[in-house]
Parts: structure tokens; sequence; C-alpha cells
């Protein structure tokens, strides 16, 4: 999940362009930014206005701390009979608190880490796991992933809570077994199966990602993972 209800890219056609054009970008933001919005055609209407919209609102949030973000799927999946997008949200409202700890370290490269570390020594963090429905094919597209269903037509439902403890956290960075986690989108029960193009292409990356990053690792310890481990 990621801080904004909607993907950057309506489909797998067009995030290829788009990484295509910051490979290309060769640190020259303004051609980055017209190769990306025009695509090449020079027709207005043609353009990539949703698009380069969805990727200036992400990149224009203001650095917060990590548990007072809602983070959404972006992307929809199968639930049961039905199709819906999800999202947690911060229950409860500490946000004076998780401010105070982001300014403290608002001069370190690590400063959201830092700030989540610093919560879990002395408090538990709840949110609202919640289920969109979707109920219009019109409205609530499955293969545009640039798109938000609109929650007049279908509120967030909670359903159920997602709780991190109060504990430790710091010392997982300095452990081997911590280095090996990976996640995907894909691990989830034939009932949850994730739907649309943009999540049909995140099935493969994921685990080139995942088996670059080991081999990456083994390399750079001269001790390979084991035939055994999963990602």
């Amino acid at each position: 999940m990621i801080n904004h209800p909607v993907f950057f890219a309506r489909n797998v056609k067009d995030y290829l362009r788009l990484e295509q054009v910051l490979v290309q970008a060769d640190d020259q933001p303004l051609a980055t930014l017209q190769a990306g919005l025009t695509g090449g055609d020079w027709n207005p209407l043609h353009w990539h206005w949703r698009e380069m919209l969805a990727v200036a609102q992400i990149a224009g949030q203001r650095p917060a701390h990590p548990a007072s973000n809602t983070y959404f799927s972006m992307a929809p999946i199968r639930f049961g009979d039905f199709v819906a997008k999800y999202r947690a949200k911060p229950a409860g409202d500490r946000h004076e608190s998780y401010l105070d700890l982001v300014q403290r370290f608002a001069s370190q490269a690590d400063a959201m880490r830092l700030a989540l570390e610093e919560t879990l020594k002395t408090q538990e963090v709840l949110f609202k796991f919640q289920v969109q429905l979707r109920t219009s094919e019109q409205t609530m597209p499955v293969e545009d992933a640039t798109v938000e269903w609109p929650e007049r037509e279908s509120p967030y439902r909670t359903v159920a809570h997602l709780l991190l403890p109060r504990q430790e956290i710091a010392w997982l960075r300095q452990q081997d077994a911590y280095q090996k986690l990976s996640f995907n989108v894909w691990h989830a029960l034939a009932a949850h199966r994730p739907l649309g193009g943009i999540n049909r292409v995140r099935r493969r990356a994921y685990a080139v990602s995942c088996a670059w990053r080991r081999q990456q690792a083994a390399a750079k310890l001269a001790d390979p993972p084991s035939a055994g481990e999963v990602c």
C-alpha cells in the first residue's frame, strides 16, 4: 500500500512508458515532465493529464509520521464474491505527538523510520482496515488504476483493525533474517486475488526484484541464500 489513493499509470503499457522516460531522463526534469505528459504526441487531447497529476500529488506530499498516513491498495482485489479496494486508516488522534517526533528527526535521512521506532517504544499503533466494494462498472474500473472510486457511491467500511503493539524494532535492522524478508501482493488467498493489469505485472516484477536483491546480498556477503528460502 501507499499513502495515495490511486496509481500513476492507467495500465501496464503506460507504466512501461513512464519507466522508460525516467530511465532516459538524464537529470533533465523539464524534458522528463514533457515526455511523461505528452508521450511524444503533441495533441493535448491525447496527453496523460491524470497520470501526471497523480505523480505530482504523490511527489508533492509533505513528509509525515508513518502512523499518521492512510495507506491505499490503489489497485483492486477480489473480495469473495465482490471486487474491492482497501485501505488502512489511522484510528485515534495522536497527530501532535507524531508531529513532534518528525520535527525532532527532520534533519536525519531516515527521519520517518526513526520516528516510528521511537513511537513503538512507548505506545501501540492502531489502524482501521477498510474495504470499498465496487458497485459500478462505469465509475469504478478494474483496469484503470488512475481512477479513484467515488466514496459517495460506495463508502469504505471497516472490516478489521490492524494493531502494531509496543515493541523494539531498531534491532531488526541488524538481523540477517530481516534483510531477507520480502512482500508480495500475490501472497494471498484465491478469494482475495489481486485484479487488474497493474497487479498482474507486480506479480512478476516483485519476484524479479526479490531475486535480484538476494543475489546482490549473497554476492556482498559471499553467503548465497539456501535453496529453501522463498520470496
